[in-house]
């Protein structure tokens, strides 16, 4: 805090005006934009859809919460979140973080079943971003498959793409070779990152996405397959020994 309000100090992180705006009762919008722009993010006007990823609750990210506290009046206060141990995606996560960091786009997309932590892992690995003034852009309305291709052409640089049960969005009939190949443009434009694509899949999914067609055969999943390739990391189920 104390750097906060050194004229000639670094700039504060989204976390600590975030923090420092509700304390003061100011509005955290107008005080984010006000961080942004000395942070080099431009002229104020923000390049793209998302907001800064200190802004988020993590339950609206669809990370599971472990219980409701009581808040002391009887009635249930906010969900919490259960403790955390890494694991060996959780390296490959920061890794990912870390070459984001130094301008390099990145894309993981962790792949298990339901309820193994892979949301949680994401969330996790996004947080020195935070710090960094990036933003985060979690594509659902009006539909998963609707809300990509309306906006992610105006995705900028700094920014946390968000796609949660990747299926959605990726296996859509209509739209999912599309969202894939705007992806990819994201992802391989040096001008637009860097960038951050985070997602989560389902084995069958991931199995039939990566497919061959056969040698006569319709090939519906061609743009997804090349998104996806070397791109995707298996979540064990469980814990092992060495975790």
């Amino acid at each position: 805090m104390q750097q906060a309000f050194q004229a000639d100090g670094p700039v504060p992180s989204a976390r600590t005006v975030t923090a420092s705006a509700g304390a003061l009762r100011l509005p955290v919008e107008d005080l984010l934009e006000l961080q942004r722009v000395a942070a080099g993010g431009g002229d104020g006007e923000r390049p793209g859809p998302g907001r800064p990823i200190g802004q988020w609750d993590p339950h609206a990210l669809e990370v599971h919460p472990s219980s409701t506290a009581q808040d002391g009046t009887g009635l249930p206060g906010q969900p919490s979140l259960p403790g955390y141990v890494r694991r060996e995606h959780d390296h490959i996560l920061a890794e990912a973080v870390r070459r984001a960091q130094r301008g390099l786009s990145q894309m993981v997309v962790l792949v298990d079943e339901s309820s193994t932590g892979k949301t949680r892992a994401c969330w996790e690995a996004v947080q020195p971003l935070s710090d960094s003034g990036w933003s985060l852009w979690h594509p659902f309305d009006p539909t998963r498959a609707k809300a990509v291709p309306e906006d992610l052409h105006r995705v900028g640089p700094r920014t946390v793409v968000w796609l949660n049960e990747a299926q959605h969005h990726l296996g859509d009939r209509e739209a999912g070779e599309e969202i894939a190949a705007a992806a990819h443009h994201l992802l391989i434009s040096p001008e637009r990152g860097p960038v951050l694509v985070l997602g989560r899949l389902w084995p069958d999914y991931a199995k039939e996405y990566a497919a061959l067609p056969p040698r006569d055969g319709a090939d519906p999943h061609s743009r997804v397959r090349e998104l996806l390739a070397g791109r995707t990391v298996n979540v064990p189920s469980s814990f092992d020994s060495r975790q």
